[in-house]
């Protein structure tokens, strides 16, 4: 099993801009703090509608 490299645990493309990256690092740092989506971190993290 190979590991994911930092864009793809951000969901992002290595051609992202900066300002999407620090946007898709953000809604993990968000995911990471909620228990209950801890539990889905192995999806892509979404901001809530």
């Amino acid at each position: 099993m190979s590991e994911q490299s930092p864009y793809e645990l951000l969901g992002v493309t290595e051609g992202a801009s900066f300002d999407e990256i620090q946007a898709a690092r953000d809604r993990w740092s968000i995911v990471s703090t909620v228990p209950e989506l801890k539990s889905n971190r192995s999806r892509r993290p979404t901001m809530p509608s």
